[in-house]
């Protein structure tokens, strides 16, 4: 990703921020959706290669402002996954799904007590075209409708 950022590489990749990548990062998560719903394998790893592809350029921009980068994003991530495992990594005696839901549910509660809330977090930094965007993706249990955003969104 670097040499498309860097003089003689893309000119429009040097002009992206994170916030030019939002409506993006949205389609491609909402074409994901999509295709996967439709049971679409080829569709599918081409929305998930897309998304992947904004991941690291969201990472990338970060890089170049002495942020973050795609390591740290991995790092994240793998200690998420370990520390909402202790039924695998460590000493919890959840071993039905039900069980590990609601443990993993606990874990993230308590993470984010000390953090912003994804609704909260979403609506102020969103335009309306977005929230309408969060609205269609979040039903009232919190679970994602993707089949619904993607057929809105043109993408099924």
């Amino acid at each position: 990703m670097r040499s498309y950022g860097e003089p003689g590489g893309c000119p429009w990749d040097r002009e992206q921020t994170h916030e030019s990548l939002l409506p993006a990062t949205i389609e491609e998560a909402y074409g994901g959706g999509g295709a996967a719903r439709a049971k679409n394998d080829a569709h599918f790893r081409e929305e998930l290669g897309d998304l992947l592809l904004l991941v690291v350029m969201h990472a990338e921009i970060a890089r170049e402002a002495v942020r973050f980068d795609i390591n740290n994003v991995v790092d994240d991530v793998t200690e998420k996954l370990v520390r909402r495992h202790p039924h695998v990594f460590g000493k919890s005696d959840a071993r039905d799904s039900g069980a590990v839901l609601k443990q993993w549910e606990a874990i993230k509660r308590e993470e984010k007590k000390e953090r912003f809330t994804l609704s909260g977090q979403f609506a102020q930094s969103f335009t309306r075209t977005d929230a309408r965007a969060k609205s269609a993706i979040k039903s009232r249990t919190g679970q994602f409708r993707l089949d619904r955003a993607a057929r809105r969104a043109g993408k099924s």
